[in-house]
């Protein structure tokens, strides 16, 4: 989910990443099958960014911010 409406979709049910729970260290993960899973972005910032490439991989982790 975008804080900026751009959301990551897939229409075609086998085609969707699994979102897992429980995944790594008890934290949620989603998790693709190698093959065929993906996720689409609507036209977009990152569209422009990746010269409207038909397929780029983007790598991410996230960290939850601790109050003091």
């Amino acid at each position: 989910m975008s804080g900026e409406g751009n959301h990551a979709t897939q229409a075609t049910e086998s085609y969707r990443p699994l979102y897992k729970i429980n995944g790594l260290n008890g934290k949620p993960v989603v998790r693709f099958g190698g093959s065929d899973d993906y996720l689409s972005l609507p036209t977009s910032p990152l569209n422009t960014a990746f010269n409207n490439e038909a397929g780029f991989t983007i790598f991410m982790m996230l960290a939850p911010i601790k109050h003091l």
